[in-house]
């Protein structure tokens, strides 16, 4: 049953993932257009502003949430008390921010030119508390988030389109946002009432404060070794650096998303384990986890790194060329990240490790910062790629050393040289799609489209991929289920 939960959650958290990354596809390039730079560069501005609050009032809860609500799915009275209490605990930390928030854009003079703006943002910060996501996530109600979640994106794709047609509409864009937002929250409440009840008596704030704050801390040091690099960078070279560096980390992070959109489902799941000391399912569910990262990270990266130049200029245009470089060097993170996510996301946070998580994080922030500051001056944004995969490579290394410390999982690590091994077939295919001198995006969805076919054959008839194997039976029942519903 719990093997059949995951497959579906996985389905909804994959459709999830790819319209986020469909939704900037089909906007930004409309928007940008519209609103011009100078319109883009003011919402830009006011959300990154708005954003660091967001996170701070947050304080680790889409994370903390999660495990909490997991580990009492079943238990109603405990799982509504725990919910009250943290929902009260976001709510008061938006409130104070909130304020802060308001008195900073109200006292600060270069900000008056963005007041409407930061009203409408005041109004994100409220949304964010009661969108909820990690009350749903808990319950392991991912079809409802999925449905959501693409609704809202369908309706702010349509309502942009209708009201953003001049470079002016930038509080209407800004606006649309905010409605998208607002939809969500309405929708999760209204659904909520089925899985809780809010109560304000007898609650115990306090012990949620102490991991909540570990949660938190690890947040912003990950966000200082994300994000500092490209401040870095910016200081020391130029605004054309920056715009070829964080082209190629932007599109590394929607290709991240979409891999990790499995193996984050089963994080309830892990959490209600271990809180039940069942580790022979831990031991099962992790296997699942690092096979099919295994399976589906190693030929991504290797497909980045050959196809760089032609995913540059379809996502991006000839102008970011050099960011083909950069993009080759960071392509590596996205195997990287999907195994940290492992060790990180589905060991130590749902076996409450965030101590070990939040050390490892800080090293990888101090490796950031010491090779961003060594080879940036010289290498510009090669060297903040170098940088950002030797971080994310040891922080790797620190929680796989960790996560084994805290349950006895062994990796099969034939997985990925099998991969690996399998993706060499990308190299011909590759320079025979180059013989044929073909226009570049042609040549790259005809690279990937017969890559992807012989390496799934490889992996199929030569290692018989146990996941291609369950994925192929999955259909055939399908398949057979539909033809007796036709057939009666």
């Amino acid at each position: 049953m719990a093997v059949n939960t995951i497959k579906k959650n996985a389905a909804y958290n994959i459709v999830l993932a790819v319209s986020q990354l469909l939704f900037p596809i089909f906007i930004f390039p409309y928007v940008s257009r519209i609103l011009g730079p100078g319109g883009m560069g003011s919402i830009g501005f006011v959300e990154s502003f708005t954003q660091y609050f967001v996170m701070m009032a947050a304080l680790g809860i889409p994370v903390y949430g999660v495990r909490e609500i997991a580990k009492y799915k079943h238990d109603y009275t405990i799982r509504s008390k725990i919910f009250s209490e943290i929902i009260l605990i976001h709510s008061l930390a938006t409130v104070v921010l909130t304020i802060v928030y308001i008195l900073i854009f109200m006292t600060i003079g270069e900000l008056n030119a963005y007041r409407r703006l930061f009203t409408i943002s005041v109004g994100i910060m409220i949304v964010q508390v009661f969108t909820m996501e990690w009350l749903f996530q808990g319950v392991e109600q991912f079809k409802l988030i999925t449905i959501r979640g693409v609704f809202s994106k369908l309706l702010s794709i349509i309502l942009i389109y209708l009201f953003v047609n001049e470079a002016n509409d930038v509080t209407i864009y800004y606006f649309i946002v905010f409605f998208g937002g607002l939809a969500s929250m309405l929708i999760n409440i209204y659904y909520a009432r089925n899985i809780i009840t809010l109560t304000f008596f007898n609650l115990k704030l306090k012990r949620h404060l102490k991991p909540m704050l570990f949660i938190f801390s690890f947040s912003l040091v990950i966000h200082v070794y994300t994000v500092f690099d490209t401040v870095i960078l910016g200081f020391i070279k130029d605004d054309v650096e920056v715009g070829y560096y964080s082209t190629s980390i932007k599109l590394s992070r929607l290709i991240i998303t979409v891999l990790t959109a499995v193996t984050m489902v089963m994080i309830p799941q892990l959490s209600k384990q271990f809180h039940e000391q069942n580790h022979g399912q831990i031991k099962a569910l992790l296997t699942k986890s690092f096979s099919y990262v295994s399976l589906f990270s190693i030929p991504i990266v290797t497909g980045l790194m050959l196809y760089a130049g032609e995913i540059i200029i379809l996502f991006a245009g000839n102008e970011f060329m050099p960011a083909t470089y950069a993009l080759q060097i960071i392509a590596p993170t996205v195997a990287v990240i999907g195994y940290s996510n492992i060790f990180g996301m589905q060991i130590l946070n749902p076996s409450n490790n965030e101590r070990l998580f939040f050390k490892a994080a800080v090293t990888g922030m101090i490796v950031s910062l010491i090779a961003n500051f060594t080879l940036v001056p010289r290498f510009g944004y090669i060297g903040s790629s170098i940088a950002a995969f030797v971080a994310e490579f040891i922080v790797l290394i620190l929680l796989a050393r960790f996560a084994i410390r805290i349950i006895n999982f062994a990796p099969d690590w034939s997985l990925p040289i099998k991969a690996w091994v399998s993706s060499l077939i990308f190299i011909p295919i590759y320079y025979l799609i180059r013989y044929a001198n073909l226009n570049a995006i042609v040549a790259l969805f005809s690279g990937v489209l017969l890559s992807a076919l012989f390496y799934f054959f490889i992996q199929y008839w030569i290692w018989r991929n146990a996941i291609i194997l369950d994925m192929l039976t999955t259909v055939s029942r399908i398949i057979n289920r539909v033809k007796r519903k036709y057939e009666a």
